[in-house]
């Protein structure tokens, strides 16, 4: 075999050598790009929604696909929740994550997240002007914190006639005898009306230990009833004026409603105000209109979308919006799509046809 024969058989060989390196990877490859990522995603108008069709639309949902198609994945929708969506985010049953998902550090923790594509804040949501229904002047009788004072009295009534009648049922049983049952509900009875100073004069001890009890009890309950009235007094005045609430420092007298596992909760959580939690957003405005809650605290464009586009018209949120966060998508940690997601996000954003879609979903002051 001659020099250039040998050169052609070398040449024969690497590229047959090739061809069959190129259709082994080639099967892989095709397989990779057939595997649709799993989409978790969860309902955040006008973020992320179904339209009457129920196909999911939605300022996220639209730049989700866009950048997608840039990349060149295809993927599936999964509605989860928010704790389901993160939690499948690190087991990786999840491979991305999209709605109104707010970067924070405690989220930075578990997962890793694109460039912020929207810039939000919360905001707090309150009865409008004469809102709350009929019955919001009455709202703080119907709370759990009156129910525990008017508990907590009559243990504190029973306590002190159980002492009267102890020391008062030998030598004034025609006022505190009888029975048991009867003896401490004379007792309980005494020492109402003593507080009340109402006076009936039908009960009062003869013994020195019990007119040292009456005494004692007489001035314990000037201190009770004064603290009473002005809890009461400063409940309703607060109610009145439209929950008292003008801004964040002023949810620390009230009940806040929340989404629960939000970032607007874990704000309430770490400044230790009194929130309730509720599966969705809806939920939580509802309880506000409702006048079971003072006041809501939920993502500003989210809350004021769904006032605007449902029957909870009675409620306002308040300006200006604080606590600052951005939306992006979130992905499992150290995840390649990170990159690839950051690179065309920013090119779609970056141009007008941007603006126009957030005023379209959002509205123009969002811009």
């Amino acid at each position: 075999m001659t020099t250039g024969e040998c050169a052609i058989h070398r040449k024969f060989i690497a590229i047959f050598a090739l061809l069959c390196g190129f259709a082994a990877i080639q099967p892989v490859a095709l397989a990779q790009q057939e595997a649709p990522l799993t989409v978790a995603i969860k309902e955040a108008p006008p973020f992320a929604f179904k339209d009457e069709q129920g196909r999911w639309v939605g300022l996220s949902v639209e730049l989700w696909e866009e950048a997608a198609g840039s990349v060149g994945v295809s993927y599936e929708y999964s509605e989860q929740t928010l704790d389901d969506m993160f939690a499948g985010l690190q087991s990786g049953q999840n491979d991305a994550a999209i709605g109104a998902l707010s970067i924070t550090p405690e989220r930075e923790e578990i997962v890793d997240f694109t460039h912020g594509y929207y810039r939000s804040g919360l905001g707090i949501a309150v009865p409008s002007e004469g809102g709350g229904g009929p019955f919001s002047f009455f709202a703080p009788l119907l709370t759990w914190q009156f129910a525990s004072a008017v508990l907590t009295l009559l243990v504190v009534l029973a306590g002190v006639g159980a002492v009267i009648w102890l020391v008062e049922r030998r030598q004034n049983p025609e006022e505190f005898g009888g029975t048991t049952a009867h003896g401490l509900g004379k007792g309980l009875w005494w020492s109402a009306v003593t507080m009340t100073t109402v006076g009936y004069g039908d009960k009062s001890p003869r013994t020195m230990a019990g007119r040292i009890v009456g005494l004692v009890w007489m001035f314990t309950s000037i201190i009770i009833i004064a603290g009473m009235t002005g809890a009461l007094a400063s409940a309703f005045t607060v109610s009145s004026l439209d929950g008292g609430i003008e801004g964040p420092d002023d949810l620390r007298g009230v009940r806040v409603a929340v989404v629960e596992g939000s970032s607007s909760a874990v704000w309430l959580e770490e400044r230790n105000i009194r929130l309730r939690e509720f599966p969705t957003a809806e939920a939580a405005l509802a309880a506000v209109a409702d006048g079971d809650l003072q006041a809501a605290v939920h993502d500003a464009p989210l809350a004021r979308y769904l006032i605007e586009n449902s029957d909870l018209a009675d409620l306002r949120v308040l300006e200006p919006s604080f606590e600052h966060e951005s939306y992006g998508f979130a992905f499992p940690t150290g995840s390649p799509m990170v990159e690839r997601f950051n690179r065309a996000t920013l090119r779609l954003t970056g141009g007008n046809d941007w603006e126009e879609m957030i005023e379209y979903y959002v509205g123009e002051e969002n811009l």
